[in-house]
C-alpha cells in the first residue's frame, strides 16, 4: 500500500474583505485575565504545534478541525511580552501577546502627567530665567523697535526669543496698542515677528534629548546655586533641561501605548489625519496658551512613531492658530483698536493655516525637509512663521484697516498687565516723558504770559499744571500697585527713579502755575509793567532754563551717564547767570515807583532758577540709578 503525503500549509486567519486580522495576534490583557484563542488556517486533519514562550515555556500539538487549528493560551501570571510559535512542516506563524500589571493604566496615566508637568514646569522655569535676565531690556526693545514695519518685525523676534513665548509678546503688544504706545500696523507685524522668535524654543526641543537633559539639569542647578550673579541663566538652563526630560518621558509613555494595538491604531487614526491633527493642536494650544507646549507634545509623538509627516505639518498649523486665542481673550476689556489687532492676528493665522492645509499632500516632495520627523516639526514651524510674516507686512499698510474708531487718548494700564513690573516700567517711562513734554510746553508760555498779562491766558497757563497732576497721580498709583507684588531690584530702582523724576517735573509745574502764574495775576491787577531791561533779563534766563529742559529730554530717552552729569551741572550754570542778573539789577539806578516791578522781576528770576533746579535734578536721579 502506497503512503499518501499530506501537505499542511499554515497562515493567519485574515478577513480580506474587511481587512481584519482574526487570528488573535497582538492581544493585550491585564494579569489574571484570559487571552482570546489563537487561530491559524491550515488543511483538515493537520497537526499544528503551538510553542508558548511566557512565564512558562511549553509545547502543545493541536489537530485542526476543518481548516482551523485553535490554541488557548494560559492566563498570564507575570507581566511582559509573550510569544507563541505555531508551526507545521510547511511553515510557521508567530503571535505577539502582552500581559500588563493590573494598575498599568493608572500608573501610565500618572507617568504621562509627570512628563507633562515636568515639561510645563521646565519650560516655565526656563522662560522665567531668560525673562529675568533680559526681560526688561526685551520689553523696552519691543516698544522702541516699533517705529517702522521691519523694526517692528525685529522687535517681535527679539521679544519672543527673550520671553520664549509668542503668546506673552502678543498679549503685551495688544496692551501697548490699547495704551497708544504702539501703532496697530506695527503691532500686527510685531506679532508676526513673535511667531518667528518662538521657533527657537521648538528648535531646541527638537534636538536629541537623551542624556543631554540630565546634563543640562545638573549644569543649570550648579550655576543657579553656586554662581549667584548668573543665577537667572542657571535657572534657564535648568528649566530647559527639565523640559527636555519631560518630552523624553512623555515619549516613553507614548512608546508604551504604541505597543498596544488598540491605542496605537486609535492615536494613529487621529495623528495621521491632517484635519483631525489640526483641530486637536488648535484646541490644545488655545487651552494651554502655548504653541511650544503643543509642538513639544508632537515631538514626543514623533519619537514614539505615532505621528506621521502629514500629521506633523498639520500640528504646526493648528498650534500657530491656537496660540493666538490668548491675545483675543486678553483684549476683551481693551479698546476697539486693540481688539481689532488681536482678532486680525487670529483670523490671519487661521486663514493662512487653512490654505496651507490643502498643500500638505504635496509638501513632502519639496527638498526642504530632514530625515528626522522631530526636526521637520521645528522646520515647519520656522517656514510657517516666515511665510506668515511675509504675508502680513504688505497687509499692514492697508491704513483703513487700522484707523482708530476711538480717540487716541492714552488709557490707564489694564488690570491684566499692571502687575507686570517690566511692562509697567515701559508705560511709566512714557508717562514721565509725556509729563516732561507738557512741562516744556508750559514753560514756553511764560514770556507771553508775563508780557500780555491777559486773564484768559493766565488762566489757561495755570490749568496746564492740572495735566501734570493727573500724570503724577497715575505714576504714584502704578507704583503703589506694583509694591504689592514681587519686583526685581533693578526694575524696582528704575520705577522709583521714574517716580522721583515725575516729582521733580511736577514741582516745576507747581512753580510755574502757583508762583509765576500768581505774579502774572498781580501784574494784571496792580497794573505793573516791567522795563525793557527786566524783560530781556527774564528772556535770557528763560533761554538757559529751556536748554536744561532740552538736555533733560535727551537724558530721559538715553539714560547715559555723561549726559546725566552734564544735566545736573546745569544747576550751577543757571545759578551763576541768576546771580549776574541780580548784580546788574542792583547796579542800576531806578525810581521808587519801580520798586514794585523790580520785586516782581526778581521773584520771576528766582522762580526760573528754581524750575531749572528741579529739572537739572533729573540728571542726578538718573546718574544715581546707573
Amino acid at each position: 500500500m502506497l503512503g499518501i503525503l499530506i501537505s499542511c500549509p499554515i497562515e493567519r486567519v485574515y478577513d480580506s474583505l474587511y481587512k481584519i486580522d482574526l487570528s488573535g495576534d497582538k492581544q493585550v490583557v491585564e494579569l489574571g485575565k484570559p487571552f482570546k484563542p489563537l487561530r491559524v488556517k491550515t488543511l483538515p486533519n493537520c497537526e499544528v504545534e503551538f510553542i508558548y514562550f511566557g512565564d512558562t515555556v511549553f509545547s502543545k500539538k493541536v489537530l485542526s478541525s476543518g481548516n482551523y487549528a485553535i490554541f488557548y493560551p494560559p492566563i498570564p501570571k507575570k507581566e511582559g511580552d509573550i510569544k507563541v510559535l505555531a508551526r507545521t512542516e510547511e511553515g510557521s506563524v508567530i503571535f505577539h501577546l502582552k500581559a500588563l500589571r493590573k494598575d498599568f493604566w493608572f500608573f501610565l496615566f500618572l507617568e504621562f502627567l509627570l512628563g507633562f508637568v515636568l515639561f510645563i514646569f521646565g519650560l516655565d522655569r526656563g522662560s522665567t530665567g531668560i525673562m529675568r535676565a533680559v526681560g526688561g531690556w526685551t520689553r523696552k526693545a519691543i516698544n522702541r523697535l516699533s517705529s517702522n514695519r521691519f523694526l517692528a518685525l525685529l522687535g517681535g523676534i527679539i521679544g519672543a526669543m527673550g520671553f520664549q513665548s509668542s503668546t506673552a509678546v502678543t498679549v503685551m503688544v495688544v496692551s501697548l496698542v490699547d495704551l497708544g504706545m504702539i501703532s496697530p500696523s506695527a503691532a500686527i507685524v510685531t506679532n508676526a515677528g513673535a511667531g518667528i522668535g518662538t521657533t527657537l524654543t521648538v528648535g531646541i526641543l527638537s534636538l536629541g534629548i537623551g542624556q543631554v537633559s540630565i546634563i543640562l539639569i545638573l549644569l543649570g542647578f550648579i550655576i543657579e546655586k553656586l554662581l549667584r550673579s548668573y543665577g537667572h541663566y542657571g535657572r534657564a538652563i535648568f528649566g530647559f533641561g527639565l523640559a527636555f526630560f519631560g518630552i523624553w518621558y512623555m515619549g516613553e509613555v507614548f512608546s508604551k501605548l504604541s505597543e498596544i494595538p488598540t491605542f496605537f491604531n486609535m492615536l494613529s487614526s487621529i495623528f495621521n489625519s491632517p484635519s483631525l491633527t489640526l483641530i486637536f493642536s488648535l484646541v490644545f494650544s488655545a487651552l494651554i496658551h502655548s504653541s511650544a507646549l503643543t509642538l513639544g507634545m508632537g515631538i514626543s509623538l514623533a519619537y514614539a512613531g505615532i505621528l506621521s509627516f502629514e500629521g506633523a505639518l498639520a500640528m504646526v498649523l493648528g498650534a500657530n492658530v491656537g496660540t493666538a486665542f490668548t491675545a483675543v481673550l486678553a483684549s476683551s476689556g481693551l479698546s476697539g483698536t486693540a481688539r481689532k489687532v488681536a482678532i486680525t492676528n487670529l483670523l490671519g493665522r487661521f486663514l493662512f493655516s487653512l490654505i496651507l492645509l490643502f498643500t500638505i499632500p504635496f509638501s513632502k516632495f519639496l527638498p526642504i525637509w530632514s530625515n528626522n520627523l522631530s526636526a521637520n516639526i521645528a522646520l515647519a514651524h520656522v517656514y510657517y512663521n516666515i511665510l506668515f510674516a511675509m504675508a502680513v507686512i504688505p497687509i499692514s499698510y492697508l491704513k483703513p484697516l487700522w484707523e482708530r474708531s476711538e480717540s487716541g487718548k492714552v488709557k490707564g494700564l489694564s488690570e491684566m498687565f499692571i502687575d507686570d513690573p517690566d511692562i509697567a516700567t515701559v508705560y511709566m517711562e512714557k508717562l514721565v516723558s509725556d509729563a516732561l513734554n507738557k512741562a516744556i510746553l508750559m514753560f514756553q508760555e511764560i514770556p507771553d504770559v508775563i508780557r500780555s498779562k491777559s486773564p484768559s491766558r493766565i488762566y489757561n497757563f495755570q490749568k496746564m499744571d492740572d495735566e501734570l497732576d493727573e500724570i503724577e497721580t497715575k505714576v504714584n498709583a502704578l507704583l503703589g500697585r506694583l509694591n504689592e507684588g514681587f519686583v526685581q531690584q533693578n526694575t524696582a530702582n528704575n520705577l522709583i527713579a521714574l517716580a522721583y523724576i515725575m516729582e521733580e517735573i511736577e514741582n516745576s509745574g507747581d512753580i510755574m502755575s502757583k508762583s509765576i502764574g500768581r505774579l502774572a495775576e498781580k501784574m494784571y491787577k496792580e497794573g505793573i509793567n516791567l522795563s525793557e531791561e527786566e524783560i530781556n533779563g527774564i528772556l535770557s534766563l528763560h533761554r538757559e532754563v529751556l536748554k536744561t529742559f532740552a538736555d533733560a529730554m535727551v537724558v530721559l530717552s538715553s539714560w547715559e551717564k555723561e549726559s546725566a552729569i552734564n544735566l545736573y551741572n546745569r544747576k550751577d550754570e543757571v545759578k551763576s547767570l541768576l546771580e549776574e542778573l541780580k548784580r546788574e539789577f542792583y547796579s542800576r539806578r531806578f525810581d521808587v515807583e519801580k520798586l514794585t516791578s523790580g520785586e516782581v522781576y526778581l521773584d520771576i528770576l528766582s522762580d526760573l532758577e528754581r524750575i531749572n533746579f528741579h529739572i537739572a535734578s533729573i540728571g542726578g536721579i538718573i546718574y544715581e540709578n546707573m
